[in-house]
């Protein structure tokens, strides 16, 4: 070993590091070159991945549309029929469902229902025909501890009238009310309280008169003569903030729907279609519908109705 040895050594290390360095650059730049080709040919062709995406995504949505715009007259109709069953319902309600069952089970159901369904029960089994749908009366409960001139007399039930009534008619009811509002100084409260046999309807908004039986609390203040006042001074103005013509208007035009539809129910091939549509409603959208004995009792019906309805005379329940 000498010092001539180590210098070539030196030499040839230096050599071989930069042939490393170069054989690297070289590589890399012909990576780089690979990589930047098919990155324009992978850039390319999503494009055109995207391009054809979208004339398919455009004809697609366009095709859909076109469907939704042919079935939309049928879907209105479909909305307008089962508006008018649920006309039906009102007027009839569960109450068919009872009637359905054979006239010999009647007084099984008779002993569970309290007095109104009683005397409704026990009517039909007379064979009298169905009645008006029932319409709570216009009054109001609640409890209290005090009498009418504030003398402590225990905890009791209490009925209070409306003073003012805006109309009260078999199909809706509302009045203005005056009652205990459980505070300590404002210790009565003017309310707005109404009924509708269309509540289930979703027709009508929160805060105005026959939203589902809505209560609508107005004013509070220490006396009823305050309140009544108060009433007569602001009438004009409580009656355009709750709009109390135009809700009545507009209950008015339901109930022209309400009685076409029991027009409409005399004949028995829509009674048919509205026993079909119960036992779709049992069928599609009831966990164990078909079990159920009302199904059961609707299955029967239909028999029986599809060969009324090759008759002309009207639906014997309504």
């Amino acid at each position: 070993m000498n010092l001539k040895d180590y210098e070539e050594a030196n030499r040839k290390i230096a050599y071989f590091n930069r042939e490393h360095q170069r054989i690297d650059n070289e590589n890399n730049t012909k990576e780089r070159a690979i990589h930047n080709k098919y990155w324009d040919l992978k850039r390319d062709l999503e494009d055109k991945e995207r391009k054809e995406k979208d004339v398919i995504e455009e004809l697609y949505n366009s095709q859909k549309q076109g469907l939704k715009e042919k079935a939309l007259p049928y879907h209105e109709i479909l909305k307008a029929t089962e508006r008018i069953f649920k006309f039906i319902d009102i007027h009839i309600g569960y109450h068919l469902f009872f009637y359905l069952i054979p006239r010999n089970d009647l007084p099984l159901y008779i002993s569970q229902i309290d007095e109104y369904e009683k005397e409704f029960f026990e009517s039909l089994l007379k064979g009298n025909s169905w009645p008006d749908p029932f319409l709570k009366l216009l009054s109001y409960e609640y409890y209290t501890k005090y009498d009418d001139t504030g003398k402590y007399i225990g905890n009791h039930k209490v009925f209070s009238e409306p003073f003012h009534v805006c109309v009260n008619d078999k199909y809706k009811n509302f009045g203005f009310f005056i009652v205990e509002s459980g505070k300590p100084t404002n210790k009565y409260s003017l309310r707005l309280i109404s009924h509708s046999i269309f509540k289930d309807l979703s027709t009508f908004e929160r805060g105005y008169p026959f939203y589902d039986e809505y209560h609508i609390e107005i004013k509070d203040l220490p006396t009823k003569k305050a309140l009544m006042e108060y009433f007569e001074r602001n009438k004009k103005a409580i009656f355009n903030k709750y709009q109390i013509e135009e809700s009545i208007t507009k209950h008015e035009k339901i109930e022209q729907e309400y009685k076409d539809a029991l027009e409409l129910f005399k004949s028995p091939e829509w009674f048919l279609a509205w026993l079909e549509y119960k036992k779709d409603y049992y069928t599609n959208h009831y966990s164990g519908g078909t079990e159920t004995k009302e199904y059961k009792v609707i299955v029967q019906k239909i028999t029986e109705y599809k060969n009324l309805a090759k008759l002309t005379t009207p639906a014997p329940c309504l």
